[in-house]
């Protein structure tokens, strides 16, 4: 499974520079990967990437607002006390409509693939068959009790509980391997320039008094793996959209 970003060109023509320099101080070696955004990327994919800009600019005289770069999906990682195992799945990869809109299904299947019931081979499945089940709906998303419903309904071997929202839950579960799930008014804090509305979020880390999110649409703003903020900024963006609680996924 691979996943799709997109940028604008300003912030694309910076990998760009960066193979330029990369070929003039290699004798004209291709760098292995390319950083787009400060997410990495394959040279195939990037390369593609380029070959589509050329052709874009050659047809309208002119270079496109955004560019869409290709990057794999990444291992899933080996946990440790301070990091929760799981698969990044891109929201922006669900069709039909919902992509812009189902944070809170993938943001539970980022969940569910730390205990291995997903992976990158039946995500899609998987995210079809809980968006049904969470009645998430395009152009609103997904209500937290139809989430926490449907995602019980949906899955037989675990279950998403509400606990306390405190740091020192974040910490005890990430310690336990356990993700869990928020629901957080986006700001400039978290990448998001335009957009301030609720989103679903998974937490998946806590290092250094700081604790790691997942976001899946953080792809499309260079965060789309693990990004780590202070439990008060996470606090305030919680308490902005309604102060709701964590909600953890736990073995049955």
């Amino acid at each position: 499974m691979v996943n799709n970003i997109t940028v604008s060109f300003k912030v694309w023509k910076n990998s760009k520079d960066y193979v330029t320099r990369y070929k003039a101080e290699n004798k004209g070696e291709k760098p292995s990967k390319v950083s787009v955004n400060g997410t990495n990327t394959h040279w195939k994919y990037w390369k593609d990437s380029y070959n589509r800009v050329i052709e874009f600019k050659r047809k309208n005289k002119k270079y496109p607002l955004t560019v869409r770069v290709t990057i794999p999906d990444p291992p899933k990682p080996v946990a440790d006390d301070g990091i929760v195992p799981v698969y990044h799945f891109n929201q922006q990869n669900v069709g039909k409509g919902y992509a812009e809109y189902c944070c809170g299904p993938t943001s539970a299947l980022i969940c569910a693939s730390a205990y291995d019931i997903v992976t990158p081979n039946n995500f899609l499945s998987k995210a079809y068959g809980l968006i049904n089940a969470c009645k998430t709906q395009i152009g609103s998303g997904t209500v937290p009790n139809n989430l926490v419903n449907g995602f019980n309904n949906y899955f037989t071997t675990i279950k998403m509980s509400p606990v306390d929202f405190t740091e020192a839950n974040i910490q005890k579960y990430v310690k336990k391997n356990i993700p869990m799930i928020i629901n957080a008014r986006m700001s400039p804090n978290f990448g998001y320039r335009s957009f301030n509305g609720g989103h679903y979020m998974t937490i998946t880390g806590y290092k250094n008094s700081k604790v790691g999110v997942s976001d899946p649409h953080g792809f499309n703003i260079g965060r789309g793996y693990r990004y780590y903020y202070t439990f008060n900024d996470i606090k305030k963006a919680v308490s902005n959209n309604g102060n709701r609680p964590l909600w953890v996924i736990t073995k049955r």
